[in-house]
């Protein structure tokens, strides 16, 4: 079940080599399994189950190549539905391609 889910699509290149940076939290004093799911461009690069109840920040970095001139980036939240969803932060993207042509 989806409690929430945030997309946003940006303008790409098809064929460059685009990284992908975010923070995620499971929000402090919730209850309960909080999990991150991500998909760029319909495709999932990342998903992680249990996150910690601890507060901190964790960070995670995924690559993916661009297929079309738009890719969209979708961020849910697969808990529980009970209005304590995952704290998600510092998304970034960077156009990588030179970095990994050498």
């Amino acid at each position: 079940m989806t409690t929430i889910t945030l997309s946003q699509t940006i303008a790409t290149v098809p064929g460059r080599i685009y990284e992908l940076s975010f923070a995620f939290a499971a929000r402090p004093g919730s209850h309960g399994n909080q999990t991150l799911h991500v998909e760029v461009g319909g495709e999932t690069l990342f998903s992680q189950e249990q996150l910690l109840h601890t507060g901190a920040l964790e960070y995670a970095t995924v690559i993916f190549e661009a297929q079309q001139r738009e890719t969209t980036m979708t961020f849910s939240d697969l808990g529980l539905g009970n209005t304590l969803g995952t704290l998600l932060n510092d998304i970034q993207v960077l156009d990588v391609t030179d970095a990994h042509m050498q």
